[in-house]
C-alpha cells in the first residue's frame, strides 16, 4: 500500500518502471502487469491505511493464482513435446505400456510440490511467476523450432520471451542455459551451433545484470569474498535439493545468512550434499541413458543458480535461500519424474500417484 507509483496507478507511472529501477530491481515488466492490476484494485472507497486508499490485496492474489495455473499448463505442454521429440530423435515405438499421462502427472508435481506454495501465496512473488511464465513460454518456443528449425518467428518468440523473462525479474537470466540443455542434452542438438543459436541472448542477459549489480551494490550488507562463495552457493543448492527430495521444514524465512554460514561448521554437511549433486551431473553428462536425469538437474541448477550467492544479491540480507527462487527451476524435477514414470511399471505410478496426494 506504500508504492506511491502503484497506488493509484498512472500511464506515467508505469513509464517511470521503464525508465529508471526501482527499489533495488529493474523489472519494468513485472510493475506494468501490477499496475494493471492495481487500477482492479484500487478502491478509493475504502479506509485509508498508511495514508492512501486501499488496494485490495485479492486482485493480487488472484494473479498469482492464474499465472501458477498458466505455468502449469505451460509444463504439460513442453513436457509432452520433450517426450515427442526424445521419442522421435531415440526412435522409441509407441508400446502400451508407455504411459500417455507422464506430462500430466509432470504439470501436477510442478502445480503442488511444497517448495511452490511461497511464490503462489506470496503477492510479492509475482515477479517469480510472471519471470517463470516468460521463461516457460521461451522454452515452448524454442522447441516448436527445434521441431521445425525452418520457422524462424519461433526463434524471435522465444528471444522475446527470453528478454521479457529477464525484465521481470533479473534472475531469468540464466534460463538460456536451461534452453541449451534441454537442445545439446537431451535432443542431441549441436552443443556449439545451439549455443550460437541462444547468443543473442547474451545480450539482453549483460545489459539486466549490469543495472541489477549496480542497484543493488550500496544495498547489499555484508559482501562474501571471493574464496568463501563456493560453500555459500553449495550450502544453499544442497537445502534446494533436500527440499525437493523431502519438503520438511519449509518456512518463509531460513536465516541463511553468508555470514552466519561461513562461521557454521554444519553448513559443511549441506555445502558436502550440493557438492554431490553438482558430482553426479557431470558424471551423467558421459552416460547416454542419463541425458534425461542430467537434462533435468541442469535445468534445476541453471535456473537457481543466479540465486545461490556466487554474485552477491539483495535478499542475502536476510537469508540466501528462498523456496521462491525455486519456482522456475521445478521444471527440471518435474521433467525428471515425467520421464521416470513415462517408462515405469504400473506399480512404480501408482507409488508415485501416492507421493503426490502425501504432498
Amino acid at each position: 500500500y506504500q508504492n506511491p507509483l502503484l497506488n493509484p496507478p498512472t500511464l506515467a507511472n508505469i513509464l517511470e518502471f521503464w525508465k529508471n529501477p526501482y527499489a533495488g530491481l529493474y523489472i519494468p515488466t513485472t510493475y506494468t502487469l501490477w499496475s494493471l492490476i492495481s487500477t482492479l484494485a484500487f478502491d478509493a472507497s475504502k479506509p485509508l491505511q498508511y495514508g492512501t486508499p486501499r488496494l485490495n490485496p485479492v486482485w493480487f492474489h488472484l494473479a498469482n493464482l492464474m499465472f501458477h495455473t498458466l505455468n502449469t499448463y505451460l509444463v504439460v505442454l513442453i513436457c509432452r513435446r520433450i517426450f515427442d521429440l526424445h521419442d522421435r530423435l531415440h526412435r522409441v515405438k509407441l508400446r502400451a505400456d508407455l504411459w500417455k499421462g507422464a506430462p500430466f502427472i509432470a504439470g501436477v508435481f510442478f502445480a503442488i510440490h511444497p517448495l511452490q506454495v511461497e511464490a503462489v501465496s506470496w503477492g510479492a512473488a509475482f515477479k517469480d511467476l510472471i519471470s517463470a511464465h516468460f521463461c516457460l513460454s521461451a522454452t515452448y518456443w524454442y522447441l516448436r523450432n527445434v521441431e521445425t528449425p525452418q520457422r524462424k518467428d519461433y526463434w524471435l518468440i522465444t528471444m522475446a520471451n527470453y528478454a521479457l523473462a529477464c525484465l521481470s525479474k533479473p534472475g531469468a537470466v540464466s534460463w538460456l542455459a536451461a534452453l541449451w540443455a534441454i537442445g545439446a542434452l537431451l535432443l542431441r542438438q549441436n552443443s556449439v551451433k545451439t549455443a550460437w543459436k541462444l547468443s543473442p541472448g547474451l545480450v539482453v542477459a549483460a545489459i539486466i545484470y549490469s543495472i541489477t549489480s549496480d542497484v543493488q551494490a550500496s544495498k547489499i550488507e555484508f559482501i562474501v569474498p571471493w574464496l568463501d562463495r563456493p560453500k555459500i552457493v553449495l550450502d544453499a543448492l544442497g537445502i534446494y535439493v533436500a527440499h525437493v527430495l523431502m519438503p520438511l521444514g519449509l518456512t518463509t524465512d531460513y536465516g541463511r545468512l553468508p555470514r552466519l554460514v561461513i562461521e557454521s561448521p554444519v553448513s559443511w554437511l549441506w555445502a558436502s550434499f550440493g557438492a554431490c549433486v553438482i558430482v553426479l551431473t557431470f558424471w551423467s553428462m558421459r552416460r547416454d541413458k542419463w541425458r534425461a536425469a542430467t537434462t533435468s538437474s541442469v535445468i534445476f541448477l541453471s535456473a537457481l543458480l543466479p540465486m545461490l550467492g556466487l554474485v552477491p544479491f539483495m535478499f542475502q540480507n536476510f537469508s540466501t535461500v528462498a523456496d521462491h527462487y525455486a519456482y522456475s527451476a521445478m521444471l527440471g524435477p518435474s521433467l525428471g519424474v515425467g520421464f521416470v514414470l513415462r517408462f515405469a511399471s504400473p506399480r512404480i505410478r501408482w507409488l508415485g500417484a501416492f507421493i503426490l496426494l502425501l504432498y
